[in-house]
């Protein structure tokens, strides 16, 4: 008799030592921007019924956790609420797929980094039961996590984005998304196409940008032939045109040219003279 309930308590005491080997382990990760570390336990002697875990970032300015996912087998699973530095999940294996000696995954915990520095994606098992009714006290192995990020300050400054208004204005110039009735209206608007184009720089330095775009060609004219007058009857020239053709919104730039040119022709009359 003795030596049965002796044989009974080594059986029990070699289940027990059997049942607390099984090990959870966090693997060492580094992490960018995001990555998905997979948390995984050893042989379950018992099968695993289900477990309840907290993951947790041991310092929470370098990371946090954003998103826990489950494998197939956790048919009931449960998550706190996300982002933070630690959260607790639960898992519940119904259709007993986790056999006995059967290793298995656990979660895939997704992680983003918030600044440059080494720390600690560590586990917590508040509860990890068998298919038995017993509870299971596994080896947690914590993983080391490399966060990797940058550690240059961000921006605090609102910054205003680029206006996109020159884009539009000249699609609609070549008819946009429309479906032209006409073959008139099949034609490109160039008047406003030419807007559109030199609308960038307007929009940067306002009218402005006209009279320097504009003045260009006649600013280099005259540094090639050091003479004005070339350049003052080619700026009447166009002027003249641009006032009889162009719409109203070139008319004082039109006219700008034409009092230029015609003050450069008589500055080069009177310098002759002088």
């Amino acid at each position: 008799m003795k030596r049965i309930i002796f044989i009974t308590a080594l059986l029990l005491v070699l289940l027990v030592s059997t049942a607390t080997a099984t090990t959870i382990t966090v693997p060492a990760s580094e992490v960018r921007t995001y990555n998905e570390v997979t948390v995984s336990t050893s042989s379950c002697t018992n099968g695993l019924s289900g477990y309840n875990l907290t993951f947790s970032v041991a310092n929470v300015s370098l990371a946090e956790i954003t998103e826990v996912s489950f494998p197939s087998w956790a048919i009931i699973s449960t998550c706190g609420s996300l982002p933070a530095s630690s959260v607790t999940c639960t898992a519940a294996d119904l259709n007993g797929e986790v056999q006995a000696g059967d290793a298995a995954q656990l979660a895939t915990v997704r992680v983003h980094s918030l600044a440059r520095g080494d720390t600690t994606l560590g586990v917590v098992a508040n509860s990890f039961d068998d298919d038995v009714g017993g509870a299971i006290a596994p080896t947690v192995a914590n993983g080391t996590l490399s966060s990797l990020t940058s550690a240059r300050y961000m921006a605090a400054a609102t910054f205003t984005p680029v206006s996109t208004q020159a884009y539009y204005d000249i699609w609609t110039a070549m008819g946009g998304n429309s479906s032209p009735e006409t073959e008139a209206e099949s034609m490109i608007n160039w008047t406003a196409f030419l807007g559109a184009t030199l609308e960038p720089y307007t929009l940067l330095i306002g009218q402005l940008a006209f009279v320097i775009i504009f003045a260009i060609p006649f600013v280099l004219m005259w540094l090639m032939q050091m003479d004005m007058t070339p350049a003052a009857v080619a700026g009447i020239i166009i002027g003249g045109f641009m006032l009889g053709f162009l719409p109203e919104e070139y008319s004082l730039l039109a006219g700008i040219l034409v009092v230029l040119a015609a003050l450069a022709i008589v500055y080069s009359l009177m310098k002759e003279r002088m």
